[in-house]
């Protein structure tokens, strides 16, 4: 399986978000001015979704409820499922098991911890159910990807 660079892939997400924000700012002189009042009604939610995101990326090795996270953003749950599936295409549990998965990667990389010993430090507390959403998001159990993958420089 390739490996990715993280410096490249960074450098290419900024190169990407400076493309998209140019392209955002030409779209508003072209199409007038009338578009910032729809930006600023949904300025709200752009604050609730980048809120939610920080929020899991903060904590996300520690179990999260939606009642918790919605606390968070001063929403409802269902405002806040709805805007989060809507802006990001995926819903609340799903995001936070890929962010949980990331961060699994790099333990299964880098450590020899067991399997239930990754889980559990990333926000599983069922090792299967990890194994589980592990495989459906890389393709591959978590040994294998460990077996591909373990740099012996780690603990």
């Amino acid at each position: 399986a390739p490996t990715i660079d993280v410096q490249t892939m960074l450098c290419g997400l900024e190169l990407l978000a400076e493309y998209l924000s140019l392209t955002y700012q030409t779209f508003l002189r072209t199409h007038g001015l009338s578009h910032q009042s729809i930006r600023y009604h949904n300025s709200s939610e752009d604050s609730i979704l980048s809120h939610a995101l920080e929020y899991i990326r903060q904590n996300a090795s520690n179990p999260i409820g939606m009642e918790e996270l919605a606390t968070f953003c001063h929403c409802s749950v269902s405002y806040l499922s709805r805007i989060f599936k809507r802006r990001t295409g995926i819903n609340v549990n799903m995001y936070m098991n890929k962010v949980r998965i990331e961060l699994a990667k790099d333990n299964l990389r880098r450590s020899s911890q067991s399997i239930a010993q990754v889980a559990a430090a990333v926000g599983f507390n069922d090792p299967s159910y990890f194994s589980r959403v592990f495989t459906q998001i890389m393709g591959i159990p978590p040994t294998e990807y460990r077996r591909r993958f373990h740099n012996d420089t780690g603990e």
